[in-house]
């Protein structure tokens, strides 16, 4: 199915597509820097199809700044988003131009296609990456950007820390393009010298959280981890948004805490105007308050909120420097978040 579009407004419209399903139309007014959302009929009556977000119900009506700040919370930020901005040549205000460069694979289900597009017009294509190859660009990430392989920005995934969406099938890695998807996140070690040993101690922090929930659950709620040595050490995740069978890697919609929230990029912290001793008291960012009072949004808040109290508890116990809720994932259905 193909929504009706006039040809001037082909240029700034994006077909959102889940999988091979179209989801529907995503317009920007360049005029206005306005967006507007319109899902696809067959997507909106169909069982298997679900709001994007709480905030962006099915039914429409969506308002611009909603749509902005949902887009502006799939993009990556800091040094990689200066990256994506300087090798795309597109300003990193212009969230429209950026999502339509990084969109065919993001967190989550969604695919964002020039209108025209469609995910079986594209062929599967991975390209394999050596362990001699890894390791020189972990070397020179001072001369080129660990997200630019080949030439172009590989990553569209949010967070400040370097990271590359590989495809990892019977212990190769590769890079995946097309109508491929990306099984794993790959983060070396921060470049900043004031938080050594990352990998080591994500993988520890994300092992343990695994084994309190099994022990207190019976069920796994941290993602996978393994570190590879290329002989640097590299953190391997398994991405729990993707899901491999035997013929294709099915993608799963998730959002973020900012996403459930609909609050900016800007608010992933909960003290959102710092740690002054003049601001610390202002908790008005993302915090586990907030997102708790969204619990009727859930299709089963009480299954939910033990999952979800169980993923996060660890992290409050190791009392990490930089408090944010953001990296709260939920996995969106029709009946709600889970």
């Amino acid at each position: 199915m193909e929504l009706p579009l006039s040809p001037a407004m082909t240029d700034y419209t994006l077909h959102l597509y889940a999988g091979e399903s179209l989801v529907g139309a995503l317009a920007f007014d360049s005029a206005s820097e306005s967006f507007s959302l319109e899902y696809a009929p067959e997507w909106a009556q169909s069982p298997q199809g679900f709001a994007l977000s709480p905030h962006l119900p099915l039914s429409g009506g969506a308002s611009s700044a909603t749509l902005r700040r949902f887009i502006e919370n799939i993009l990556p930020e800091g040094r990689a988003l200066d990256v994506a901005s300087m090798y795309s040549n597109i300003q990193k205000n212009n969230i429209f131009g950026l999502i339509r460069q990084l969109g065919r694979e993001t967190a989550g289900a969604l695919s964002f296609l020039p209108a025209g597009q469609t995910p079986r017009m594209q062929e599967p294509l991975r390209r394999l990456v050596s362990r001699e190859e890894l390791q020189m660009r972990i070397e020179t990430r001072n001369h080129m950007p660990f997200t630019v392989w080949d030439g172009r920005v590989r990553v569209s995934v949010a967070g400040f820390q370097d990271k590359l969406l590989a495809l990892v099938d019977d212990g190769g890695i590769f890079l995946a393009d097309g109508a491929l998807a990306s099984t794993h996140i790959l983060k070396p070690e921060p470049l900043n010298p004031n938080t050594p040993h990352m990998v080591a101690n994500e993988h520890f922090c994300m092992r343990l959280a695994s084994r309190i929930s099994l022990r207190r659950h019976g069920q796994d709620h941290a993602a996978r981890v393994d570190i590879l040595r290329m002989p640097s050490p590299v953190l391997a995740i398994q991405r729990f948004d993707r899901a491999k069978t035997h013929t294709s890697i099915e993608r799963i919609h998730i959002i973020d805490g900012c996403q459930a929230l609909d609050m900016p990029v800007s608010a992933k912290y909960e003290r959102n105007l710092g740690n002054g001793t003049d601001v610390r008291h202002i908790r008005d960012g993302v915090s586990f308050e907030r997102l708790m009072h969204i619990r009727p949004t859930w299709n089963s808040p009480p299954w939910a909120s033990k999952g979800w109290c169980c993923g996060r508890s660890p992290r409050c116990c190791w009392a990490t420097a930089m408090r944010t809720e953001k990296t709260s994932l939920f996995i969106a259905a029709r009946r709600g978040c889970a």
